[in-house]
């Protein structure tokens, strides 16, 4: 599940540079159940120092850092459409195939 939602993560900044530096605080919010209160600050800094470069780089020069990681982003969206018929553009939760606004709508109908 971790990997996942690193793999992921890693995918969302190549996909959208512009907001990279916003992806840490969302991986963070993935995956910091699978650690003690103790750990999250550890975990949270890590992620940072990680993140961080590759968000400096993607906004200096996304075709160098995409060579870098030798991986093309594939833009998957949520399955999910909106009210007013267009499909929604948000990323899904890792591993599921809605974004969180629309995981839970479905969860509460049922």
């Amino acid at each position: 599940m971790i990997l996942r939602a690193c793999e992921s993560a890693v995918l969302r900044m190549l996909a959208e540079p512009e907001v990279a530096h916003p992806i840490g605080g969302v991986l963070f919010a993935d995956i910091r159940r699978h650690f003690g209160l103790r750990e999250q600050a550890a975990v949270r800094g890590a992620i940072d120092a990680h993140l961080r470069p590759l968000a400096d780089d993607l906004r200096r020069s996304p075709a160098h850092a995409r060579q870098l990681l030798r991986i093309e982003p594939e833009r998957v969206t949520c399955a999910a459409t909106k009210s007013n018929g267009q499909p929604c553009a948000r990323w899904p939760v890792p591993g599921q195939e809605r974004c969180s606004a629309h995981g839970q709508r479905v969860q509460q109908r049922r």
